[in-house]
């Protein structure tokens, strides 16, 4: 348990001082008045340092709250832009054509970039959904697009899809996503604590490419394969560092 406490306070630590590096603009979450209530510490820090996630205008938190799908786009969009918001970028019409998505609503811009990139489609109908809530299964598929994956090629549409992103978002090999969750029920609104460390997990996972290999009668096929790279590194620009760790607050 103490070593585990070590590795736990030790990842806390480098996030905090992503926190620092990152400059000014960073949301310093640690600050936010439930502070306590927060289980993902490590992850909630680290997404704080990247402007990915932070409190409300009350300076809460609210980590058992459910996230909503708006919500999560922002997330998401936040991520793949390496910490900036560049949401005005995106901001001109509902490219989307989504009925339920309205014009001048904070989220659009970010509805639109997801939409662009094929990391949302909707929920069929012309609807959208913004304010209602994601579920870990659509959390996990979003991650995953974000990170590479094709959702046509790997199956992540159509019936059976929500089986087929769980089984990616495990696959052997690769950071976990559902790692350190407290998720029972993927099909259920998912909190934001819960949220929070999907994405983070998202952060330390290698990144997917493509590439065409023959097939048998000369058919070619899509290969994934990983990048050697880290989301945290393709995206974020975050350069690995090893070394030891002398001492902490639970020993020398």
């Amino acid at each position: 348990m103490k070593n585990l406490k070590k590795v736990l306070s030790l990842a806390l630590a480098f996030a905090m001082v992503l926190g620092l590096c990152i400059g000014a603009s960073a949301a310093d979450v640690t600050t936010l008045n439930d502070w306590d209530e927060v289980e993902n510490k490590s992850a909630a820090t680290l997404l704080g340092a990247f402007d990915i996630m932070k409190g409300d205008d009350e300076g809460n938190f609210r980590p058992n709250d459910n996230v909503t799908r708006a919500e999560t786009a922002k997330m998401i969009s936040v991520a793949l832009w390496g910490g900036s918001d560049d949401v005005a970028l995106y901001n001109a019409g509902n490219i989307g054509g989504y009925t339920d998505v309205v014009a001048g609503a904070w989220y659009m811009g970010y509805v639109n970039y997801m939409t662009v990139q094929s990391i949302v489609t909707g929920k069929g109908d012309g609807i959208f959904d913004p304010n209602g809530n994601v579920t870990g299964y659509e959390l996990l598929k979003m991650c995953l697009v974000s990170l590479g994956y094709s959702p046509e090629t790997e199956g992540m549409t159509g019936a059976g899809w929500d089986v087929r992103t769980m089984a990616l978002a495990t696959k052997p090999g690769f950071q976990n996503l559902t790692a350190n969750t407290t998720v029972t029920n993927w099909n259920a609104p998912l909190t934001r604590t819960n949220a929070a460390q999907i994405i983070a997990n998202m952060i330390w996972r290698e990144t997917v490419i493509y590439s065409l290999t023959g097939g048998v009668g000369g058919n070619t096929t899509s290969l994934v394969t990983g990048t050697g790279n880290t989301f945290a590194q393709a995206v974020l620009g975050m350069a690995p560092r090893t070394g030891t760790i002398k001492a902490n607050e639970y020993g020398t």
